[in-house]
Formats: C-alpha cells, structure tokens, sequence
C-alpha cells in the first residue's frame, strides 16, 4: 500500500509542495507525509486527501507559513483526469477542518479562523479576539491536534 501510494503521489505531492518552500524542504515534507502515512495506515480511509493535508501541515509547521494557508488549501490540485472523486476529497476535506474549527471555543474559533481564512497575523488575530497572543498560537496547536485525529479517522 505504502509502496503503490508513493509511485501515484510523490511526484505531484513533490511538485506541489514546491510551490512553497525550496526544493530540500519539499522533499523533507514529502518524505515526512509518508512516514506519517506509514504509522497511521490502518486507519487512513483516503490516502491521496491525507498525504496532501499532511504535506500543507508540514509545510506549515516548518515554514509557519500562516499567511498562505488558505491559498495553499485552495490550490490543492485536482488529479489530471479531474475525477468527481477527486472533487469530494477536496471539498470534504475542506469541509473536516471548517467542522473541526467550529468546535473550539468561540474566542479560540475566532482567532483560527482569522489566522487560517483571513491570512490574519498571530497579533492581529489576538487583537480582534482580546486573547494574548500565546493563547492564539495554542488555539492554531489544538485545532492542528484536533484535525490530525481527525484525518486518521
């Protein structure tokens, strides 16, 4: 499984994540989304949608890259023969990460969404929701844990 998945995925996953950060990190996210892959795949429902939200994840746990979140999420590419499937896993994974969100507590709600939809910084965000800035930074780490779990279910 693990083997096949690396074939299909790799190279798109390589190429998208090159988007964003230099080739060497690309790589290192990459590799690291299927090491993931490996410890969790009894539990991975759909492999293709996990290693994208796992590659944006690393991505963004080590660029910190929250202004470009949203844009990176956006631009998930869809498989070349454009399969509805493709579509669904897209929109459902979008989907998970907007419920897993809606779960916080409105102030930590508040502050995720203005740090992941609206590109906010972690001051801004603080700002708007008058909570520290640390509390915005633990509220990004628990939705983050949340929607890992949750991307192994």
């Amino acid at each position: 499984m693990i083997e096949q998945a690396y074939r299909d995925y790799a190279a798109e996953l390589f190429a998208y994540a090159q988007k964003y950060v230099e080739a060497n990190t690309a790589e290192d996210v990459v590799q690291k989304a299927f090491l993931d892959l490996m410890q969790c795949k009894e539990k991975v429902l759909k492999i293709r949608a996990f290693l994208y939200y796992r590659v944006i994840m690393n991505i963004f746990d080590n660029t910190k890259m929250q202004n470009n979140f949203n844009r990176m999420l956006q631009e998930v590419p869809l498989h070349r023969s454009e399969m509805p499937d493709e579509r669904m896993i897209y929109a459902e994974t979008l989907a998970g990460i907007k419920e897993t969100i809606t779960t916080l507590p409105e102030k930590n709600r508040r502050a995720v969404e203005a740090i992941i939809f609206n590109d906010s910084t972690y001051e801004e965000a603080a700002e708007e929701c008058a909570i520290s800035v640390d509390a915005v930074k633990a509220s990004l780490k628990r939705a983050k844990s949340v929607l890992r779990g949750q991307m192994v279910e």
